[in-house]
């Protein structure tokens, strides 16, 4: 994370994130595994199937909340952002404003 912050203000393309990334993907994978190691250590060997079983569902079930909720986070402030730069807008007329902020109100949402 040290290499890819300062990196984000200066970047005019994604290729500059590749290395950053890599690393970080790199010592996470690295980790998983060694915390699932960790997680199921204390189990006695007759349970170790059952107790994977519940450490892989909740893992299954916390990743895909996540993306669920940072994709509603992410929709919601392009939404607000579009909306306000449409209303703050030095270029469009106003019945062109008005138009954008009808035509996104009848959007059919998921």
């Amino acid at each position: 994370m040290i290499l890819l912050i300062p990196l984000v203000p200066r970047a005019d393309s994604g290729w500059i994130f590749a290395i950053p990334l890599l690393i970080i993907g790199s010592g996470i994978g690295l980790l998983v595994s060694q915390l699932n190691n960790y997680t199921l250590s204390p189990i006695s060997e007759e349970r170790i199937s059952e107790a994977a079983g519940v450490n892989s569902a909740a893992g299954s079930f916390g990743l895909s909340f996540g993306l669920a909720f940072a994709g509603a986070i992410m929709l919601a402030a392009l939404a607000f952002t579009f909306t306000y730069l449409t209303q703050a807008s030095t270029v469009l007329a106003p019945d062109q404003q008005e138009q954008v902020a009808q035509h996104w109100k009848k959007m059919p949402r998921s």
